[in-house]
């Protein structure tokens, strides 16, 4: 055999074993990070929490999808406060499989809308690094009471005096009222 044989067999091993990116043609060999967004609308690009009552963490779930034909390792996901992660990283997803990756908010001003970004990285050598924007309000409800202090003035012993008091919301989340008492 011949040495131009002997490395053009070398060659062609190599790219059946290691795979290719020669072509439509080809059996490429790769995995691939795929990001589905809700209800197969394509491809997500952000998540947004809306309202969130401040100094309380919500946490929304996204899709992480392995679209390639060998195993993809999701080895980083990065933001910052008052956003976060909450799956433990890294992630190994085989050929096809799905995970769920769970993104926290925890807003600690409110009505102030946040925006962020989640940088995931992976071994999806064609996306090696993927972003997501974030986005959410922190909101709080504040109760006033009017008038304040309650003043029933003089009130002569075993007669009854009614005074009508006002509960407004100062602030911008619903305000639940569980109970009042003197």
């Amino acid at each position: 055999m011949k040495i131009s044989s002997l490395l053009l067999a070398a060659a062609t091993a190599g790219l059946a074993l290691g795979g290719c990116k020669c072509g439509t043609k080809t059996n490429e060999r790769f995995p691939k990070l795929e990001i589905p967004g809700p209800a197969g609308s394509g491809e997500r690009t952000s998540l947004d929490f809306g309202q969130v009552q401040v100094n309380v963490k919500s946490v929304r779930k996204i899709q992480l999808r392995n679209g390639g034909n060998l195993e993809l390792a999701v080895d980083q996901a990065a933001t910052a406060a008052p956003f976060g992660v909450d799956t433990t990283l890294p992630l190994s997803l085989a050929v096809g499989a799905t995970v769920e990756l769970l993104v926290s908010f925890t807003p600690t001003e409110p009505d102030q809308r946040i925006t962020g970004k989640l940088t995931l990285a992976s071994n999806d050598p064609d996306r090696p690094s993927a972003e997501l924007s974030l986005a959410g309000q922190g909101v709080s409800a504040v109760a006033k009471l009017a008038p304040n202090p309650i003043d029933f003035g003089d009130v002569y012993v075993g007669e009854t005096k009614k005074v009508v008091v006002t509960l407004n919301n100062a602030g911008s989340d619903d305000l639940v009222v569980q109970g009042a008492a003197f």
